[in-house]
């Protein structure tokens, strides 16, 4: 999993540096690599080891976040050649003036794909003047749900993996909002988790099935988490139960779509760049075929155990995005991972849950939390820390 970390954030800086240094970004590239291998295994661990280190980790980390919200104000969003943060800005400007929010472009002329939840949860950042502050937002609310169940070495060793990953610098500087939806999700899912057991979810399942409609209308992406979590203890409900969870999330997602779909039906449906088609043009409904097995396999296998289940959604969502791209690859016959064609922050899906899991393997700490049971369990074992 480290090297997973190492290569979705080894692609940034590739990329970049790419186009800064033609000559060079081989060698910047693999610089990287290997500083990175250095830090994980061996800088990270002696810098957690005790608490006086610990709490300078703790300070340096703070101090990140706070040069990244200057970073991110020190860069003016409209010469950015980066157009996530406008595919919420300008929609929300409509939507608050009762134009129809998918009609609006964004800065580079593209249009915008997050489903209406999420266009609605960004609007209290709207009115601060910048949607890229939710990813502010979002980060300490994954922050705190780490430390809540974890405990503050967890999340310190978590907060220093994100600042040291280039792929977060990256989201931050262009005002992305995507890992902000992944880190929403990841908090999400650490909220669950911990006491999870098949009574525990039976007798919440109103309140989840609704919060798991609120994820599928940001981005249908934030789905594989929540599946790979959920689906075995949703497997053994009553028939009766199953159907009212299903109902649930259905009458809560036309719900949540019906205002913005009744603005303009046709458009919302039909139109060529409406947040259905953006959201789904990227693969092949064939590619169901593979992605629906792995992703019930990664789903009962994890079986209570957390470190397994991060590792899980990791894999699934590294699958899910090299398919793709390879697909992609092969209908566009361009093979440039760096082209316009791939926009490889799709990658960064995975980080959060690698970071987790890197966090929780950390002194082979396995964490457990047996479906099978109604209590929840740390067991100290040393274990195989060769992830």
């Amino acid at each position: 999993m480290r090297l997973l970390f190492i290569i979705v954030n080894a692609l940034f800086v590739a990329k970049y540096s790419a186009r800064l240094f033609p000559n060079l970004y081989i060698y910047i590239s693999l610089a990287y690599i290997f500083v990175m291998i250095f830090l994980l295994w061996k800088v990270m661990p002696w810098l957690m080891d005790d608490s006086n280190k610990n709490k300078y980790a703790l300070v340096s980390g703070i101090t990140a976040i706070v040069l990244m919200l200057f970073v991110q104000y020190s860069i003016n969003p409209l010469e950015l050649q980066v157009d996530r943060w406008s595919a919420l800005h300008y929609p929300i400007k409509n939507l608050l003036q009762g134009i129809y929010p998918y009609s609006a472009q964004t800065h580079l002329g593209g249009y915008g794909s997050p489903f209406p939840a999420w266009q609605l949860f960004h609007i209290p950042f709207y009115l601060l003047g910048n949607v890229g502050l939710s990813f502010f937002f979002c980060l300490a609310t994954f922050l705190y749900l780490v430390y809540k169940m974890y405990g503050i070495n967890k999340m310190t060793y978590t907060m220093v993996l994100l600042i040291i990953s280039p792929a977060i610098w990256y989201e931050v500087a262009v005002r992305s909002d995507y890992i902000g939806n992944m880190l929403l999700c990841a908090s999400f899912v650490i909220y669950i988790i911990k006491g999870i057991s098949q009574e525990s979810i039976e007798r919440n399942r109103l309140p989840i099935s609704v919060i798991i409609a609120l994820f599928v209308c940001t981005r249908l992406i934030t789905l594989l988490p929540v599946f790979i979590l959920l689906f075995p203890y949703w497997l053994k409900m009553s028939v009766r139960k199953k159907t009212e969870v299903l109902f649930i999330i259905s009458i809560s997602c036309i719900f949540i779509f019906l205002p913005f779909a009744l603005m303009d039906w046709h458009s919302f449906f039909y139109f060529e760049y409406n947040p259905w088609k953006l959201q789904t043009r990227q693969g092949h409904p064939l590619l169901l075929f593979i992605y629906i097995p792995i992703i019930i396999y990664f789903a009962m296998q994890w079986k209570g155990n957390v470190q397994q289940y991060m590792r899980n959604i990791s894999l699934a969502l590294m699958i899910f995005i090299v398919t793709t791209f390879i697909y992609r690859s092969i209908d566009h016959d361009n093979y440039d991972l760096f082209s316009s064609l791939f926009d490889i922050t799709y990658f960064n899906a995975i980080v959060p849950f690698v970071v987790l899991y890197i966090s929780m393997r950390e002194k082979g700490i396995i964490m457990n939390c047996d479906y099978k049971q109604k209590d929840y369990y740390e067991k100290n074992d040393r274990g195989s820390r060769n992830d």
